[in-house]
């Protein structure tokens, strides 16, 4: 499922392993796989993840657009778009065009999988095109 306008880039992406401030959980996030002479470069996790806090806090009580209009490029779950973050993938099978089920059940079988990968020295890669 996509988003108008938070489509992540065509290319190559590490999948990282770390705690996400706005689920408060380990989720995975991809880091774009960049040659040297590309000029053009991501936020670095901690500090888009210190926006995601801020941007939490502010809008703790109002509004979360924004919160979710933040680029954060990661594989989460979600049933629908509501969920959706900037440049994130949602996990789960397609029901109809803008409907994921089963979503929390096969973020875990994927996480479980990578973090094995992982485990035993192997890298993760996305591709997308």
């Amino acid at each position: 499922m996509e988003r108008e306008g938070g489509c992540l880039e065509p290319g190559e992406y590490h999948i990282m392993v770390a705690k996400c401030k706005c689920f408060a959980r380990q989720m995975l996030f991809l880091e774009p796989i960049r040659d040297d002479s590309s000029s053009s470069s991501s936020l670095p996790l901690p500090e888009t993840c210190k926006l995601c806090r801020m941007e939490r806090k502010s809008h703790e009580f109002g509004c979360l657009e924004e919160l979710y209009a933040l680029p954060c490029p990661m594989m989460q779950p979600g049933n629908g778009p509501f969920r959706l973050r900037q440049g994130g993938i949602l996990i789960g099978e397609t029901h109809a065009p803008g409907f994921v089920l089963r979503s929390q059940e096969l973020f875990l079988q994927l996480y479980d999988r990578v973090k094995k990968a992982m485990v035993r020295g192997s890298e993760v890669v996305v591709v997308i095109e």
